[in-house]
C-alpha cells in the first residue's frame, strides 16, 4: 500500500512539472510574436543609459534593453514612454549588462520569462538588429531553443521555448497543476462511486449486486465502507 502510494505521488509531481513545461511552451508558441506585446513604460538608468522597455501579455513578460548615450536619461525615458521613472538596468539584466558606450546603437538585449500562473521559464537573447526592418541579424539565444524562422522580427517573429527554470515560479506552477490533478482524481473517483450506487452496483469494483445484498460477492466490500478496508 505505502509502495502504491509513493508511486501515485511521484506520478502526480512529475505530470505536474511536465504540465508547468507544457504549459510555458504553449504561451511562448503562442504569444511571442511580433506585435503581440504591448510596451508598459520604459526606464533607464544613470548616462551613459540602457532604455529598459517591459513587455506584457498573459503569461508573458518580455524586458528589452537597449544602449544610448544622452547626459539626460530622465527626460530621455520620459519622451521615450511618457513616464518619467528612473531604475537601474541592473535590476532587469544583472550586473553583466555592460558600459552601454561599448555597444553599437543597434544592439538589443531581450529578457524572457513564460508560465502560468506564475512565470516558471525564462530565457535570453542579444544581437544587432537591422534598421530597418528592426530584425535580429544572427542573434545570440541562451537558455533557450529557437525554432522556426532563421532572424528574428522586433521583438520577435520566430519561436523560442525557454529552458531555465524560475525556481519561486516553476515550483509554484508545478504544485498548482499536481493539485488540480489530485482534485480531479478524487472528484472522478466520487463520481464513478455514486453512479454505481445508483445503478445497484458496488461501488468499489462495479459489480451488479442482487435486491437485498448488501456485501459484493465479488471484492467483499460491504456497502456504505470504505475501498481501503473490505470486509473479508
Amino acid at each position: 500500500m505505502v509502495r502504491k502510494q509513493v508511486g501515485q505521488t511521484v506520478l502526480v509531481v512529475t505530470v505536474g512539472v511536465a504540465m508547468t513545461f507544457v504549459v510555458a511552451w504553449l504561451l511562448a508558441i503562442n504569444t511571442i510574436t511580433a506585435g503581440s506585446l504591448i510596451t508598459t513604460t520604459t526606464t533607464s538608468a544613470d548616462p551613459p543609459v540602457w532604455v529598459v522597455d517591459h513587455y506584457h501579455r498573459l503569461g508573458t513578460t518580455i524586458t528589452v534593453g537597449m544602449p544610448f548615450a544622452t547626459n539626460h536619461p530622465a527626460l530621455f525615458a520620459m519622451r521615450m514612454s511618457g513616464h518619467h521613472t528612473i531604475e537601474s538596468a541592473i535590476e532587469a539584466f544583472g550586473t553583466d549588462i555592460g558600459d552601454p558606450t561599448n555597444y553599437p546603437i543597434t544592439y538589443r538585449r531581450l529578457h524572457g520569462e513564460v508560465g502560468w500562473p506564475f512565470r516558471a521559464l525564462a530565457f535570453d537573447v542579444c544581437g544587432e538588429v537591422q534598421l530597418p526592418p528592426r530584425s535580429f541579424v544572427n542573434p545570440t539565444i541562451t537558455n533557450g531553443i529557437a525554432l522556426g524562422q532563421s532572424g528574428l522580427e522586433y521583438p520577435f517573429s520566430e519561436t523560442i521555448l525557454p529552458l531555465r527554470p524560475i525556481w519561486a515560479g516553476f515550483l509554484l506552477d508545478s504544485a498548482s497543476f499536481a493539485m488540480l490533478i489530485c482534485l480531479a482524481n478524487v472528484s472522478r473517483r466520487h463520481l464513478v462511486r455514486t453512479l454505481r450506487t445508483r445503478s445497484g452496483r458496488c461501488a468499489n469494483c462495479g459489480y451488479l449486486l442482487q435486491r437485498g445484498q448488501y456485501r459484493c460477492p465479488e471484492c467483499g466490500m460491504l456497502e456504505g465502507k470504505s475501498t481501503e478496508s473490505p470486509v473479508p
